[in-house]
């Protein structure tokens, strides 16, 4: 068991890569059927970009990325990009109201949103009153509104990355519970 102390999840992870670069890590199966796979190495290059598309939305320490998705590489890519450079996700259950999330996003003051395309109406009604993005899961570009295709701009980044801002003593997610 490895103890992380003073270390973010980012630095945690970017130490696994570096012990076993070439070891399989995640395998993800898309609603499609299609099949991807990642090493550590292959899945570390991926948060970078994360990194970069986030710093690219605006985010930096201390704000607030939502996430309004079920099981998705973009989870921890964005958790792991966030580590990095100081901001805080929060995970949105996708089978919340639209009031629900509403409330979320208001709370938090989120000033992004990952979700699936099939919640976009939920998201949109939620965040109607918001400045707030939003890319989309497995969607389509749509320039002509105020979300993006989460993949499509993530491959347009670049897998350098310049210093983050990410410590151990900041927060890195934020959760809302019901209180029952």
């Amino acid at each position: 068991m490895d103890i992380v102390g003073n270390r973010t999840l980012y630095s945690v992870f970017r130490s696994h890569t570096l012990d076993q670069p070439n070891r399989r890590w995640l395998t993800f199966e898309s609603p499609d059927g299609k099949v991807s796979r990642w090493t550590f190495a292959e899945f570390l290059e991926t948060v970078h970009r994360a990194v970069n598309l986030l710093r690219n939305f605006g985010i930096g320490t201390g704000d607030v990325v939502s996430l309004h998705l079920a099981n998705h590489p973009a989870y921890p890519q964005v958790i792991l990009a966030a580590s990095y450079i100081g901001a805080i996700v929060l995970p949105t259950i996708p089978s919340s109201s639209a009031e629900e999330l509403r409330y979320f996003l208001e709370h938090s003051e989120a000033k992004l949103v990952i979700a699936e395309v099939k919640y976009l109406q939920k998201v949109e009604a939620a965040s109607k009153n918001r400045r707030c993005s939003t890319l989309l899961v497995q969607g389509e570009q749509d320039s002509t509104a105020n979300h993006h295709c989460y993949e499509t701009e993530l491959a347009r980044q670049s897998s350098v990355v310049s210093p983050g801002d990410g410590s151990a003593d900041k927060v890195v997610q934020l959760l809302y519970t019901s209180g029952k």
